[in-house]
């Protein structure tokens, strides 16, 4: 599976199901994901823990979201796309183990970034020197 298909997973696990979320909204963050939508839901999700019982719904997410989406429209739109997604649950794998591989996806992108910082720093510091 892709990345992004894990990532999928993952999120439509975690906002289909309340019990889902009441167990694993604390080992995932908000960070561990590339997508956009799926780190302002999860986000949220941290932000708002008394949303652990819920039923997944437009209404549910409207409520999750209004902090974060200010544009009425937007807002019902996203809450309409996710209310559908939640309605479909995912039984695509073993969550421990999806959430391995989105957490393990994060750790390279952040090793990479920090790689990638360095190259920058040092090219620039080569930079400096060839002026002096």
């Amino acid at each position: 599976m892709e990345i992004a298909e894990v990532e999928r997973a993952v999120f439509r696990k975690i906002i289909s199901n309340p019990d889902s979320l009441a167990v694993n909204i604390g080992k995932i963050s908000a960070e561990d994901f590339q997508n956009k939508l799926a780190r302002g839901v999860i986000g949220a999700l941290s932000d708002n823990g008394y949303m652990a019982h819920f039923a997944p719904n437009k209404g549910f997410f409207e409520l999750a979201l209004r902090d974060r989406i200010k544009d009425t429209t937007e807002l019902d739109r996203v809450s309409t796309v996710l209310a559908k997604m939640a309605s479909v649950p995912d039984d695509s794998g073993d969550i421990e183990l999806l959430f391995g591989e989105v957490k393990a996806n994060r750790m390279c992108r952040e090793v990479t970034r920090f790689i990638q910082d360095q190259l920058d720093n040092f090219s620039a510091a080569q930079t400096v020197q060839s002026y002096e």
